[in-house]
């Protein structure tokens, strides 16, 4: 991982050096030497050869004169957070920079607010940034796949368990034919029925066994998207101390 704190360096300059394998460097605007934001900014990313994940830390300063402040996350034109952030605390932004393709980043800020004895006025500090590794969590808690092919997911825990329902929009693709869901069930003596929807058509019932692993496989379409939802009638309290209460585990979301 490589990491850049912004609280340890008296400006960004470290970070706009940053260059993927080409040489090609991140172009910010709207972002200050000393890593105050405007009320828009944005963080063009250059195209790294791997898929990348970009964390970005904001700090709301204690000493801001409003309360809170809003904050829209855009990737490539696409809102994919939206976030209210309190006064006197910070903010993670987990970011996808998907393989081989440039990446336009743009953070929207409700108001801002006069810095002190300065003549700016700016929405949030960025206190950190860095690259970080791709995790099973990206996976089953933001459906980021290792290839760089992104889709929704509502919605697992960042471990793979659900609660009775989760389900799934797969984007039009002409890259991948099938979706490949693995999910096994909580260890109840009784078998767990699970109900696949596909497009708002149900298949017959799956029957997940004790300690077995049920493949699902969707076909997907290079025309629409492809919506898909899985179902079960009741959920289990999870061994201590987890208090969760939850049906079944994804194991693994790949594509084909």
């Amino acid at each position: 991982m490589k990491e850049i704190s912004i609280g340890d360096l008296p400006d960004l300059t470290s970070f706009r050096k940053l260059t993927n394998q080409k040489g090609d460097k991140f172009d910010l605007t709207g972002v200050d030497e000393d890593g105050w934001i405007a009320r828009q900014a944005t963080l063009n990313a250059p195209a790294f050869d791997t898929f990348k994940v970009l964390k970005i830390d904001l700090e709301m300063p204690g000493w801001a004169p409003v309360a809170t402040n809003a904050l829209d996350v855009s990737v490539n034109g696409k809102v994919v957070d939206q976030q209210i952030v309190a006064r006197t605390s910070y903010v993670s932004l987990l970011l996808p920079l998907v393989g081989n393709q440039r990446t336009a980043v743009k953070l929207d800020a409700a108001s801002v607010f006069p810095l002190p004895n300065d003549k700016r006025e700016r929405a949030f500090l960025i206190k950190n940034v860095s690259f970080e590794n791709l995790s099973p969590t990206d996976l089953f808690a933001r459906g980021w796949h290792r290839s760089g092919y992104l889709f929704s997911l509502d919605r697992a825990d960042n471990d793979g368990w659900v609660d009775r329902h989760i389900a799934f929009s797969f984007p039009a693709t002409k890259r991948f034919k099938n979706a490949i869901v693995e999910v096994i069930r909580y260890p109840a003596k009784a078998d767990l029925p699970l109900t696949v929807g596909v497009d708002g058509t149900a298949r017959p019932a799956l029957s997940l066994g004790l300690e077995k692993t049920e493949r699902i496989t969707i076909p997907l379409s290079a025309d629409r998207a492809t919506d898909v939802t899985l179902d079960a009638p009741r959920n289990f309290a999870l061994a201590a101390p987890d208090t969760r209460l939850r049906s079944f585990r994804i194991v693994t979301i790949d594509f084909q």
